[in-house]
């Protein structure tokens, strides 16, 4: 009986350090699932340069979201042509002159990389499939805008 006991404990210990293990990687991961088996038509209308603002993507609902919040800012200022403060001089010249072509939007893929997050968003336009980048960095404990782009 003695032995059985010892049997159980292990098998609970090793099934609890794989949980533990398959829960760090869920709560680690921001993208749960990115396919586009389910979304063919859509991606083919945005083209293949746009893979991962298209398909169908399962965001992790537990992930780190300052820089999704960072980037909706900077987004709807950018809508404006306007931009925040800490946004390069160069960029701000840029959205002034060409403001972001949408007023809504919907993060469709997020892609990180150790300090770097690269994120993905579908926009709400007349003009057909557009995609929005919006590249962060995070320094020490803020995050700054490093790269945008909106491609067609």
């Amino acid at each position: 009986m003695f032995h059985w006991d010892n049997t159980v404990k292990r098998i609970v210990f090793v099934l609890g350090g794989l949980l533990l293990i398959g829960g760090l990687l869920i709560v680690l991961n921001p993208v749960l699932l990115h396919t586009h088996i389910l979304a063919k038509a859509d991606y083919q209308s945005c083209g293949a340069y746009n893979e991962e603002g298209t398909g169908v993507t399962l965001l992790n609902p537990f992930r780190f979201r300052a820089p999704e919040r960072i980037a909706d800012e900077f987004l709807r200022l950018a809508s404006n042509g306007k931009c925040l403060p800490e946004v390069s001089e160069e960029l701000c010249r840029f959205l002034a002159k060409r403001p972001l072509p949408a007023t809504n939007w919907h993060l469709a893929y997020r892609r990180d990389v150790g300090n770097n997050v690269d994120l993905f968003y579908r926009l709400g336009t007349e003009k057909g499939c557009a995609v929005a980048n919006v590249g962060l960095e995070r320094t020490g404990s803020s995050w700054k805008i490093s790269r945008y782009g909106v491609s067609w």
